[in-house]
């Protein structure tokens, strides 16, 4: 989990059969410009260890969020 300097939180785990981030406003809704409904989901189900998550993220200067 992150918090941006806006306020805004970005956090991620772990999906049925991938791994997903959010992102939420400083009022703690979902945040529109952000992939679906403030959701971005990562579908892992064809790699070699199906399953998983995001296990660190960071912000870049420029705003982009990093995840791994």
């Amino acid at each position: 989990m992150s918090v941006l300097g806006d306020g805004s939180i970005v956090a991620g785990g772990e999906a049925e059969d991938g791994a997903f981030l959010v992102k939420l406003d400083s009022d703690g809704e979902p945040a529109n410009g952000f992939g679906t409904g403030g959701f971005v989901v990562e579908n892992l189900s064809q790699t070699p260890e199906p399953g998983g998550e995001f296990e660190d993220l960071a912000i870049q200067p420029d705003g982009r969020i990093v995840s791994v």
